[in-house]
């Protein structure tokens, strides 16, 4: 056969082929492209869903409320309040970590407080549990320093637990300094207590916070004369 007869042949070998690639491929991207947007779609309606069975998700504060982005409000008694994160639950509202005062316009110094909606409405009087801000307190008369408390949140535990750690350190009657340190973490979505004065678990339990939480920044205050 000569090369005029060849080159014909050959170019509808290539046109055959192409159509048979087309025809194959088309429907199959096409598929592909079904398959990637019901991901997609899936994923998103999941996303949703979520933060919609959530619902806790911190928009702002409104006088003495806490307002989240679904509209919702959790009023807390107290004034000059502040937001400062979450510690997460499995069935009930997480506890919401705030800071406050229980008094407007007064002398009390700011205060943290942990609470769940899920445990209903704050107490009136100030007879919500109380526990230290963090910050240096010095004395009303010599001006040095009496205590020191760093506060830290997060998952801070040893078994990765949400948690709220402080460490604090103050000046005993003979002047020497004592640390400890006192912790609060959420177990089967309750609030579980532990104090430690133990020098060495000190250290191990300082040196994994430091690394993994949060730290709320201390406001130094000076003792009541």
């Amino acid at each position: 056969m000569n090369e005029e007869g060849t080159e014909p042949m050959r170019t509808n070998f290539m046109v055959l082929l192409t159509l048979v690639l087309v025809t194959v491929f088309i429907p199959i991207c096409r598929d592909e492209s079904r398959l990637l947007y019901g991901q997609l779609e899936r994923f998103n309606e999941m996303k949703d869903s979520t933060v919609e069975k959530n619902g806790w998700e911190f928009a702002k504060v409104e006088g003495r409320n806490i307002v989240f982005k679904d509209g919702s409000k959790y009023h807390t008694n107290v004034f000059d309040l502040q937001y400062i994160g979450q510690l997460r639950t499995s069935r009930k509202a997480p506890y919401l970590i705030l800071a406050g005062r229980k008094c407007q316009a007064c002398d009390e110094s700011i205060s943290i407080y942990i609470q769940s909606p899920s445990d209903g409405p704050m107490k009136a009087d100030g007879e919500d549990i109380r526990y230290s801000y963090p910050g240096k307190e010095f004395d009303y008369e010599t001006k040095k320093i009496d205590s020191e408390t760093r506060m830290f949140y997060g998952s801070c535990s040893d078994s990765g637990e949400c948690s709220v750690i402080w460490y604090q350190r103050e000046l005993d009657d003979k002047g020497k300094w004592e640390e400890s340190i006192y912790s609060i973490r959420v177990r089967d979505d309750q609030l579980i207590e532990e104090k430690t004065s133990d020098a060495k678990r000190i250290i191990q339990i300082l040196d994994r916070v430091i690394r993994n939480c949060k730290e709320l920044p201390g406001v130094d205050v000076t003792s009541e004369p």
